[in-house]
């Protein structure tokens, strides 16, 4: 899921808070993935997926903001 927080924050760059969207979507798309597993044959459904999936899309999407801002000092997003 880092590929996809990654992905999204910088996609998102120009709302406010893109970090927090893409790690809310990261948990979203998780729990949709689990919830699907219940009627999958032979597949499990697991809390602890949902938790490192949403970290990873965390950590891609605060990678993001931080190539950004080092990258663009100045961005608003960024700002204080």
């Amino acid at each position: 899921f880092m590929p996809f927080g990654a992905s999204l924050a910088f996609a998102l760059d120009e709302l406010p808070h893109p970090v927090l969207i893409s790690t809310m979507a990261g948990v979203a798309l998780s729990v949709a993935f689990e919830i699907a597993q219940w009627w999958i044959p032979g597949r499990v459904v697991a809390t602890s997926d949902v938790i490192l999936n949403t970290l990873g899309a965390l950590l891609g999407a605060q990678i993001v903001a931080l190539a950004i801002r080092w990258h663009r000092p100045h961005h608003k997003a960024y700002t204080g």
